[in-house]
């Protein structure tokens, strides 16, 4: 099977995750998650309607 992989990142560089000092801001996670809530039905649509 032929499936095309999107890799959707949330984090900033200067969040240095998976390190010692690592940290994250939760308002750039919750509006990387309503990007990628907005982002599903469009992936989902039929090619014709991208």
């Amino acid at each position: 099977m032929d499936v095309p992989v999107v890799f959707f990142g949330t984090g900033l560089p200067e969040d240095r995750w998976h390190d010692s000092d690592e940290r994250v801001s939760v308002d750039v996670l919750l509006a990387g998650a309503a990007t990628l809530a907005h982002l599903w039905p469009r992936l989902a649509a039929p090619r014709e309607r991208r």
